[in-house]
C-alpha cells in the first residue's frame, strides 16, 4: 500500500515540475516530509530526537494564499484511511491558520493544489 501511495505522490511531483510558478516551478514551493515507512529501530529514535512529528502531512506547499499560511496535503490512496496522529495534526495545522487536506490519489491532490492557488 505504502508503495502505491509513493507513486501517487512522485506524480504530483512530476505534475508540479511541469506548473510554471513565481520565479521557477511550482515544485520549487512543495515540499514532502518523509515521516512514513518503515525504518530501522536506531533511525526512527533519531528522526523523533530530530523532531519528526508522528501525523505530519506529506506535502506542503509553501505558498500563502486566501488568507491561509500555506497548503498541507495528506495524500492517501483511494480507500485509504487516515489515523489518529494523523487526524490531530490536521486539526492542529487548520487552527495555525493553514488550509490542511486529505486527498485521494494523485489526481485528487492536484486538484486540491489547482484550487488552492487558482491555477487553471
Amino acid at each position: 500500500m505504502k508503495h502505491r501511495e509513493d507513486s501517487e505522490q512522485m506524480a504530483i511531483i512530476k505534475w508540479a515540475k511541469w506548473q510554471k510558478y513565481g520565479d521557477g516551478k511550482l515544485s520549487d514551493y512543495l515540499h514532502h516530509s518523509p515521516n512514513g515507512g518503515k525504518r530501522h529501530i536506531t533511525t526512527a529514535m533519531r528522526f523523533k530526537a530530530m523532531g519528526t512529528l508522528a501525523g505530519f502531512p506529506d506535502l506542503f506547499l509553501f505558498i500563502p494564499k486566501g488568507g491561509y499560511h500555506g497548503l498541507f496535503v495528506e495524500l492517501k490512496v483511494k480507500g485509504g484511511r487516515t489515523n489518529d496522529n494523523q487526524k490531530t495534526m490536521i486539526e492542529r495545522l487548520i487552527k495555525q491558520g493553514y488550509m490542511a487536506v486529505v486527498c485521494f490519489g494523485a489526481d485528487d491532490a492536484i486538484q486540491a493544489i489547482k484550487n488552492y492557488i487558482n491555477l487553471d
